[in-house]
């Protein structure tokens, strides 16, 4: 039931644009549509992430973020729901280490590291925080947010602190939540938009 509620709720956002948007390609590329439809296949289905070639994620624009968040659902229910958080630690810090790995000593593999990033692996981390944040609440700084921008900014100039930037993104971004006025009340209208404009941009 768990896995159901969230796929459909997921195909109704994917669905329309990514129908609309292969239709187009279809008519105008008639020469790769087994290609085409092969991967229209797999991000109706939440597998084309699984597949290793990066370069035909970047063809059908955004939409292999679906098969991501898929993913962290599934993973979600099965090794972390009523779990407690020993299992959460564990398997962020093992694809922390992982990633880690790969930019230190991935050497000419780094296509690898690419792949992670297109599955779960590579959003471990900031999914984590989300989880603690939903547990325990969000204890927020003026001075953490300057921090995690910091951590964010240094992150363009280092491979290894950019494997964990991700979560400070999202610390630093917490401080939008103590603006006011009609700023905020443009941000929550424009939240409630955001899924729909993530996926018909490309179009």
């Amino acid at each position: 039931r768990f896995t159901r509620y969230h796929a459909l709720k997921l195909w109704r956002l994917l669905a329309p644009g990514l129908l609309i948007w292969a239709t187009v390609n279809l008519t105008e590329n008639a020469a790769h549509r087994a290609p085409l439809l092969q991967n229209l296949a797999g991000l109706l289905t939440f597998t084309a992430n699984f597949f290793k070639q990066p370069h035909l994620h970047q063809i059908e624009g955004p939409w292999w973020f679906f098969s991501l968040i898929m993913q962290l659902y599934v993973f979600y229910r099965i090794f972390l729901y009523r779990k407690g958080n020993l299992p959460l630690i564990i398997f962020t810090i093992l694809c922390v280490t992982l990633q880690l790995g790969l930019v230190t000593w991935g050497g000419e593999r780094q296509e690898w590291l690419n792949y992670m990033r297109y599955n779960f692996p590579g959003s471990m981390l900031p999914f984590a925080a989300g989880i603690v944040m939903a547990r325990y609440g969000v204890i927020f700084s003026w001075k953490q947010a300057i921090i995690s921008l910091l951590v964010v900014i240094s992150g363009c100039f280092n491979a290894c602190i950019w494997t964990i930037a991700p979560l400070f993104v999202v610390l630093s971004a917490l401080l939008l939540t103590r603006i006011g006025g009609y700023f905020r009340q443009a941000m929550e209208w424009l939240g409630r938009l955001s899924a729909i404009i993530f996926v018909v941009h490309p179009l």
